[in-house]
């Protein structure tokens, strides 16, 4: 499986950037891949191209090679298109590849590449940090997706994903899309919905959850919600199906 790490130089969130990465290059991006990192801001250069993460110094070259400093504009689709010559590099393709797009996401101009990031074959998995990110970013991610027809190579990985979010004290909205890759891609993928209601009349809130196999519901299935509240214990609640394809809810 390949990989291409994109960044994008932003001034105010540089250092968020940087560390984002090194996680993913240090901990997440999984042996024996291939990894490139392109860095952008209104023009784009290459610090890697494709290199084999076969032991733990190849992974802190990478980190080294990451940005420090940020300057000029936001051009998403420039970086991108220099991302698929990075992946391309090895066998002139970039069908089933896979890159990770880290940005402030603060660009108009997203859709002027949407033609040629769907007819690549690739996967951009897009992660904004800040509150003024571009609509057609999640869009950018989700036609990618979309567009691949096999679904044993639409996930980077699956593994335990802590997150640990800081609120400032004024509110914000926060998104989180975890997809699993099964072991034996002949075997299709089981995934897990949840949802959160909008809050009732008196402030509460529910969740709901919905396990499934392709288009088909996972028969009692049992889903384990965590809840964690910003003062208090943290409680689980146990969800369970009934055999006719809905889980019992929790209300909050």
């Amino acid at each position: 499986m390949l990989h291409c790490l994109f960044l994008i130089q932003q001034e105010n969130r540089i250092n968020r950037l940087q560390q984002a990465a090194e996680i993913f290059l240090l901990q997440i991006i999984e042996a024996k891949s291939q990894v490139g990192i392109v860095t952008f801001n209104s023009a784009e250069t290459i610090p890697s191209h494709l290199k084999v993460i076969d032991n733990e110094g190849v992974r802190n070259q990478l980190v080294q090679l990451l940005p420090t400093t940020a300057n000029g504009e936001t051009n998403i689709c420039a970086g991108v298109q220099t991302g698929f010559q990075v992946l391309g590099g090895d066998d002139g393709a970039t069908n089933g590849d896979e890159g990770v797009l880290l940005t402030d996401g603060e660009d108009s101009g997203i859709s002027s590449c949407f033609s040629e990031v769907e007819q690549s074959g690739a996967v951009i998995h897009t992660i904004a940090l800040g509150p003024d990110a571009a609509a057609e970013l999640e869009q950018m991610s989700t036609l990618t997706v979309s567009g691949n027809d096999d679904i044993g190579q639409q996930s980077v990985q699956a593994s335990p994903w802590n997150y640990g979010i800081l609120n400032p004290g004024i509110e914000q909205d926060i998104s989180i899309i975890v997809t699993s890759r099964a072991a034996d891609e002949k075997v299709p993928l089981v995934t897990v919905d949840e949802h959160i209601s909008e809050k009732d009349s008196v402030g509460g809130r529910t969740i709901y959850a919905e396990v499934s196999q392709r288009f088909s519901p996972v028969l009692f299935a049992n889903v384990t919600v965590i809840i964690e509240r910003p003062t208090g214990p943290t409680t689980e609640q146990e969800l369970s199906d009934d055999g006719l394809g809905e889980t019992d809810n929790v209300a909050l």
